[in-house]
């Protein structure tokens, strides 16, 4: 299998378009076109290394190594949408984000709170 079927899979399996593959990775949308396309079948491993990472897959699948991923699972479609969401923010916004919710986690720990089952803004 072909390492652009390979970064074809991880997409599907991620629910990731060409346009949001080229903006995480930051690679032109030439370059990635040409890769997915097939007419770049031996891309820098750096470029490989970007595009594992976007799709949050190793570097050894892409590379044929490793079986594909797993789809992830999720409760329901508001965990996905947060998910994805929380993959498109920068990196400082991604540990803003698990300190905010470390610390709401510890408040709560520290009140005994049970924790709160189905829709969280019910609760709110």
């Amino acid at each position: 299998m072909a390492l652009k079927d390979r970064i074809s899979i991880a997409m599907k399996a991620r629910g990731m378009s060409q346009a949001e593959l080229t903006r995480v990775t930051k690679m032109g949308s030439s370059k990635v076109s040409q890769i997915l396309s097939g007419k770049v079948e031996d891309p820098r491993l750096s470029t490989v290394v970007l595009i594992a990472k976007a799709l949050h897959v190793s570097v050894d699948f892409l590379a044929g190594i490793d079986s594909p991923p797993s789809p992830p699972r999720y409760a329901d479609a508001r965990q996905q949408k947060l998910n994805d969401d929380f993959s498109e923010l920068s990196d400082v916004g991604r540990e803003s984000a698990v300190g905010t919710v470390a610390a709401l986690l510890s408040v709560e720990r520290a009140r005994g709170s049970e924790p709160v089952q189905g829709d969280v803004s019910e609760a709110v």
